[in-house]
């Protein structure tokens, strides 16, 4: 199998993982449905996941990966800093709310709170990363006040993880959704300079 076509074939076969691990659970989950849905033999999805846990951990993985790309690209539509801060942490927050695939996935696996895990650290610390940014760029251009932007990233992005843990133990709801938006509210009151500027358009509560 050439590297394009693996590359393809890891991809399908990931994506069928995470429709089997919902609807059987991990311990009922077997490789040849996964194999089956993906459209693929059940010795090329050997010859790339040599087991079903080697194959659950890269699908959690890339989970992760699709949480972390999707709160970045959502970030990044905005030209507005204040407003590329508030959708980065909304998104963030919502993600798992959206996609009732991958939140039903996390939620049946032996790896519980996929998000906090520390075998995804690198991401993790990318997030933070990218949230420290936005924290400076929002500071730069006199929305909030000066920081210690990685530190105060740090203390969000643990905030939101638990956050994000309700929506593991309970439908998404309003209540969830208000939950969140307080918070947000209390951090933005904690980090704007001086007087807090009007929301920028589109950044209203939703």
């Amino acid at each position: 199998m050439d590297e394009v076509n693996r590359a393809l074939t890891r991809a399908s076969i990931l994506r069928a993982s995470l429709g089997v691990f919902k609807d059987s659970g991990y311990q009922d989950a077997s490789l040849g449905e996964i194999a089956r849905r993906a459209d693929v033999p059940l010795e090329n999805l050997l010859e790339i996941f040599p087991d079903k846990e080697e194959l659950y951990n890269q699908a959690c993985r890339s989970a992760v990966e699709s949480w972390h790309n999707w709160f970045v690209e959502k970030s990044r539509m905005e030209s507005d800093a204040l407003a590329s801060f508030i959708a980065l942490c909304r998104e963030a927050f919502f993600f798992l709310a959206r996609h009732d695939e991958t939140r039903g996935f996390l939620q049946t696996g032996p790896l519980v709170f996929a998000f906090s895990s520390e075998r995804f650290n690198d991401i993790t610390d990318r997030g933070v990363a990218f949230l420290a940014a936005k924290l400076r760029e929002c500071a730069e251009a006199g929305i909030f006040r000066a920081m210690d932007y990685e530190r105060v990233a740090v203390t969000m992005h643990e905030i939101f993880k638990l956050l994000i843990l309700t929506t593991y133990t309970q439908p998404h709801d309003k209540r969830s959704e208000d939950l969140f938006e307080n918070v947000l509210d209390l951090f933005l009151h904690g980090l704007f300079e001086r007087e807090a500027p009007a929301r920028s358009p589109g950044t209203e509560q939703r």
